[in-house]
């Protein structure tokens, strides 16, 4: 099973992280302890690691970042940026667009 891992880092520090020979340690370390110290890099943080079959949607503000984990904070960013969200239905999810595709 393949993971990702997401990363924020600072571009006004881009002269610091490009020459930080030890940056794929540390990214690999926070991966595994998201939200604990090793997360926090000196210029930038690691923001999620997931398998990477899952969809995950990322909040960013600034130079900070935060996964989007349930439907109220899905809903709650929406409305921040003048959008609603709602649930499709069954139906339409499956692709199904008249009454033929429906197996009674």
């Amino acid at each position: 099973m393949s993971y990702r891992t997401i990363i924020i880092l600072d571009g006004d520090m881009e002269d610091e992280w490009s020459n930080d020979t030890e940056l794929g340690r540390k990214i690999a370390a926070g991966a595994k302890n998201i939200g604990g110290v090793e997360s926090n890099l000196a210029y930038g943080h690691v923001v999620a690691s997931a398998a990477a079959h899952l969809p995950t949607v990322i909040a960013l503000n600034g130079t900070s970042a935060a996964p989007v984990v349930d439907e109220a904070a899905l809903r709650s960013l929406a409305k921040t940026m003048g959008f609603n969200v709602s649930r499709i239905s069954l139906k339409e999810n499956m692709g199904w667009t008249s009454s033929s595709n429906i197996a009674n």
